[in-house]
This record gives structure tokens, C-alpha cells and sequence, in this order.
């Protein structure tokens, strides 16, 4: 009898072994992780808070947040817009202004990075075509990259600028040359287009803006006409009679 129980039980225990290899467990649908809503910083919810949160970064000399307003494009506007005034500096500046302290440490920086004449750097980018006016935006552009990574760029000339703060040195960082208030912005889907003051002009020049997750950033600016293709625009004031 002893015998019978006992594989009548491993035959049953058999039986649920098989039984629960057969039918699936009850599962849990756990609900799907929900991504978190992104926080717009109320510095970029516009293209004119963006530019006014640039603006005030920039004229005090906070490179660090200037540069989150700008877009890469922006960025490579920015090292563009040393490399144009770099090139002004060496090509209309006499031999006292580049034998001066500030113009010895501008060419070590620019030979740090295998350059000695900005202005013969863009033209090998220009290459055979150099009066054709429609690359030029795209030669100052590729210049501007051959100085590095912008953010970086622009603290180190700004540096040379602290240090040498004298008669004859670059005039890019000076009192003059600080970026104007936006007098006006128009909206296209995730795109914009301002405008605003800028050193000396009498007019103003474009700015563009582009739309991203995190909010508006500055996609072009540039503090000199640029009217060409690929470039900002300027128009007089709008108060203007002309």
C-alpha cells in the first residue's frame, strides 16, 4: 500500500510539474515610463529673451553664458567674426602695432594654431575663385574653424585684450563694440528673424533664431554687414527717412 502512495505521488507531482511548465503566470502590465516635461529656461521661452539674456552676457564679458544662447552655426559666426577683424587688424596695421606687446602675443596665439596672416589663410580657402563673392561667407567661415573651438578662442583673445589694454590693440572687445538692443522680431514656425544695433553702424543688422527642445537659441549673428549669400543683412533704422 506504502508502495502504491508513493508513485501515485510522483506521478501527480509530475503532472503539476508539466501543468506549470504549460500555462503562463498572470503578468503584470507595469505602465510605461512617462518622459519628463522639458523646462523651458525662461531665458529662451523667446527669441527676445534669448537675445536680451545674450546681450547682457556678452557686453559683461560672461563668455561662458553668452555662448549657451548660440547655436553651433552661431558659434562658427562668432570664430567668423574674429577671423574678419584678426585680418583687418594685420592688414591695415602698421609695423609698431604689430611689433607692440599685444600684437607679439596675437601672433603666438595664431601660431599656436600653424597661422601667421589670417588674411592669406581665407584666401587659400577662397582658392582660385577668391572675387567670387558668393564663397567669401563661406572662406571667413572655414577660417574661423581653422581658430579653434570659438568659446575657447574668444577667452583667449579676450585675455591678450585684458592684458594688453593699451593704445594699438585688437578693438573687438572694446567699449564700442557691444552688441544693441533688438528693435524688432518675426516668427516663421521654429524659425526667426530680429533685428538689432551694433557698434558704430547707423543701421542695424539681422539676427537669426531656430527653435529647439530646450527652447529659442541664436542660429546667426554677426557684428558687420554681411550681404551675402549665407550672410546677416542690414537696413537702415526704422525711424529712417532714407
Amino acid at each position: 500500500m506504502k508502495t502504491r502512495l508513493l508513485k501515485w505521488f510522483g506521478v501527480f507531482s509530475t503532472s503539476l510539474l508539466f501543468a506549470s511548465c504549460c500555462v503562463s503566470p498572470h503578468e503584470t502590465v507595469q505602465p510605461a515610463p512617462q518622459t519628463p516635461p522639458v523646462v523651458i529656461n525662461p531665458d529662451r521661452e523667446t527669441p527676445e529673451a534669448c537675445y536680451a539674456a545674450f546681450r547682457v552676457a556678452w557686453n559683461s564679458r560672461d563668455f561662458d553664458t553668452a555662448f549657451s544662447y548660440l547655436s553651433p552655426r552661431a558659434e562658427e559666426f562668432i570664430g567668423a567674426g574674429h577671423a574678419a577683424m584678426i585680418g583687418l587688424w594685420q592688414g591695415m596695421g602698421t609695423r609698431e602695432m604689430r611689433e607692440s606687446p599685444f600684437g607679439q602675443a596675437l601672433e603666438r596665439l595664431l601660431a599656436e594654431r600653424g597661422i601667421r596672416s589670417v588674411g592669406r589663410r581665407m584666401k587659400q580657402h577662397l582658392g582660385p575663385g577668391e572675387d567670387d563673392e558668393d564663397r567669401h561667407v563661406d572662406a571667413l567661415l572655414a577660417t574661423g574653424r581653422d581658430l579653434g573651438p570659438p568659446l575657447a578662442f574668444t577667452k583667449s583673445l579676450y585675455s591678450l585684450d585684458v592684458e594688453h589694454n593699451a593704445n594699438n590693440r585688437l578693438e573687438f572687445f572694446s567699449e564700442q563694440f557691444r552688441y544693441g538692443p533688438m528693435s524688432e522680431v518675426n516668427i516663421n514656425g521654429d524659425t526667426a528673424l530680429g533685428w538689432f544695433g551694433m557698434w558704430e553702424l547707423i543701421g542695424e543688422l539681422s539676427v537669426e533664431f531656430i527653435r529647439t527642445e530646450e527652447g529659442w537659441l541664436i542660429d546667426m549673428i554677426y557684428p558687420a554687414p554681411l550681404e551675402e549669400p549665407n550672410g546677416n543683412r542690414y537696413r537702415d533704422p526704422p525711424d529712417s527717412d532714407v
